[in-house]
């Protein structure tokens, strides 16, 4: 967004009006009466103080043709903010460098997750050609999202929301697969390969879908990490009520209710940021704080599970419903709060976020970078 300096010069008038006298009488008729020598001369003096009306009438055009000029002026001092608004505008909208960061290397790990994915399809378990997919192609996917960056030009957000949804992506096919695994008869579960694809291909629609987003939303960083933060507590806290609920092995319920979690999460703080705006940075942190402090001191069931013959680990459902009340409390807590003009646009804050799934667990890391 450009403007033009276009300098205006005034030009100002200036009006002149000469004087003028009556011709000299004969000395013939000035002799004659004395009298009537004196009228005209008085007579002429009417002629001379007309002629000067003229001279201040003229006088006032000029004045007049000052007031053009200096309103001619005025347009180029206006013309003076477009330029300077427009420059810093151009610079706000422009993705910050830890952003930039962030995308590239989710890059990297989406190339490096592509070359998992071939050894997978074809098998490849030598230890010495197995690696050269998942490191080529790791590499090769840094350099194609600077190249993306470079290219696109993307303005402030999308890379984020990009990089956002490709870790919802991975994240939900991690979570459908394990649970996929967990409810399926023993033999019947999803191979590897398969898996692989099918985490693969929700990775690959998560990171468009989060482009297409940050392009038509515009997000700033606030609402990307309220988003990805919204996520991170539905993960939490349906993993907890799922394994407290679940009567069977608890990784089925954790993996089940924490993928339910995690989309129901995203969804809920992607409206209340698009109904209401996303709550400020220090407003979000008071939201962990009383996540955590909720989650923390829900945990005193156990105290009481410790005279109890009940099963211990319904104790976590409580810990589940102790950490979104906590979660309440601390957005009042922090309501009204306002960002320092800094770090307004340089939060590089970011959270995680641990999901138990079958063999290990599942991280996901969410925040703005």
């Amino acid at each position: 967004m450009t403007a033009a300096y276009r300098p205006i010069f005034a030009a100002f008038l200036i009006a002149a009006n000469a004087l003028a006298a009556d011709p000299e009488t004969p000395a013939s008729e000035a002799v004659q009466p004395a009298s009537d020598a004196v009228k005209p001369a008085s007579d002429a003096v009417k002629p001379a103080s007309d002629a000067v009306k003229p001279t201040s009438d003229a006088v006032k055009p000029a004045s007049d043709a000052v007031k053009p000029a200096t309103d001619a002026v005025k347009p180029a001092s206006d013309a003076v903010k477009p330029a300077s608004d427009a420059g810093a505008e151009s610079v706000a909208l422009k993705p910050t460098r830890g952003e930039k960061l962030a995308f590239y290397a989710a890059g990297g790990i989406y190339g490096l997750t592509a070359g998992i994915w071939i050894d997978s399809l074809f098998g490849l378990t030598d230890p010495g050609v197995a690696p050269i997919f998942p490191v080529v192609l790791g590499a090769g996917g840094a350099v194609g999202a600077y190249l993306l960056d470079q290219g696109l030009s993307p303005r402030r957000g999308v890379l984020a929301a990009a990089t956002l949804g490709m870790g919802l992506g991975a994240a939900n096919g991690v979570g459908i697969a394990a649970t996929q695994a967990q409810y399926s008869q023993d033999g019947k579960g999803w191979n590897f390969a398969t898996q692989g694809t099918f985490g693969f291909v929700l990775m690959t629609a998560g990171a468009a879908g989060g482009y297409a987003y940050g392009e038509y939303v515009h997000p700033d960083a606030k609402t990307v990490a309220f988003v990805g933060n919204g996520a991170a507590w539905g993960a939490i806290t349906g993993s907890l009520f799922g394994a407290g609920v679940t009567g069977g092995e608890w990784p089925a319920g954790a993996g089940l209710w924490g993928t339910i979690g995690l989309n129901a999460g995203t969804v809920v703080t992607a409206m209340v940021a698009a109904s209401n705006g996303a709550p400020t940075f220090r407003t979000q942190r008071y939201m962990w704080y009383g996540y955590g402090a909720g989650t923390a001191i829900s945990s005193l069931i156990y105290v009481a599970y410790a005279f109890s013959d009940g099963n211990p680990r319904r104790g976590l459902v409580t810990n589940a419903l102790g950490g979104v009340a906590g979660l309440v409390g601390g957005a009042l807590w922090g309501a009204g709060l306002e960002d320092a003009p800094d770090e307004a646009s340089n939060e590089t804050t970011s959270h995680f976020a641990f999901s138990p799934v079958p063999g290990g667990a599942m991280a996901m890391a969410s925040g703005a970078f």
